[in-house]
């Protein structure tokens, strides 16, 4: 018995340390190559979107750049592939801003691309737009980062859901533990196929049976259409990932 408790003893710590994410690696979330930022505003805009990436466990990324080679929708390869060859995992948005053209594209990925659909795109988008027109760079990027954390929050669970799930899953596992310990010691208890042994021989005799139908109940349900209004565009990239985003 003693054995069983310490092998259930491990599985509890295996179950809650392997549902703990790991911190998330040092990654790099603010890329100024059109050299729009100070050195000051990058430093702020990299606490603001490592706090808010860490806090959801996903990348929020802002890339500023200056290409002429690059328009129309090569922003959006260029932004989707700079999330998934650099590291950004699974879950994540990116905003490429080109100053050449003036365009500015959000690629999501995973949960960001339910939680950056096209209506809140669509809504995000304006305020962006004119801090970029009055070219408040760094106002327009904290303006993404924020909307994105809001946003992604809202879509992802909260922390302490998940450990209310590891909580009750622990108490489930506990209590099934010693409900079989129980079970063990009941020796005197055997499996019985049928109440017979239970029964007084000829104390109980059936004289008649019929089936009588009493009533019927019939419930109708309509199914729910899909909201357009939280609708995601997609497409695939050319490392062959699924993203979500578009210009705004």
């Amino acid at each position: 018995m003693k054995k069983k408790y310490h092998f259930l003893l491990a599985f509890l710590f295996f179950l809650i340390f392997s549902s703990v994410s790991p911190e998330q690696a040092n990654l790099e979330r603010v890329h100024d190559r059109a050299h729009l930022l100070t050195q000051e505003q990058i430093n702020h805009l990299k606490n603001i979107a490592d706090a808010c990436s860490k806090q959801w466990h996903v990348n929020i990324v802002v890339v500023t750049l200056d290409d002429p080679n690059i328009r129309g929708y090569g922003l959006q390869s260029f932004a989707d592939d700079f999330f998934d060859y650099n590291g950004y995992g699974e879950h994540g948005c990116l905003l490429a801003y080109n100053k050449a053209y003036d365009t500015c594209y959000i690629s999501t990925k995973g949960v960001a691309m339910k939680a950056l659909n096209d209506q809140v795109l669509a809504s995000i988008g304006p305020d962006i737009r004119l801090h970029l027109a009055m070219q408040n760079y760094a106002g327009a990027f904290e303006r993404f980062i924020v909307d994105a954390s809001n946003s992604i929050g809202k879509q992802v669970s909260f922390p302490f859901a998940k450990y209310l799930l590891i909580a009750c899953a622990v108490g489930v596992v506990i209590g099934l533990a010693i409900t079989l310990s129980w079970k063990a010691k009941l020796k005197s208890v055997a499996y019985q196929k049928s109440a017979k042994n239970y029964v007084v021989q000829d104390s109980l005799t059936i004289t008649n049976q019929q089936d009588v139908y009493l009533y019927s109940h019939v419930t109708k349900t309509a199914i729910p259409k899909e909201s357009s209004s939280n609708h995601s565009s997609s497409h695939t990239s050319s490392s062959g990932s699924s993203h979500g985003g578009g210009f705004i």
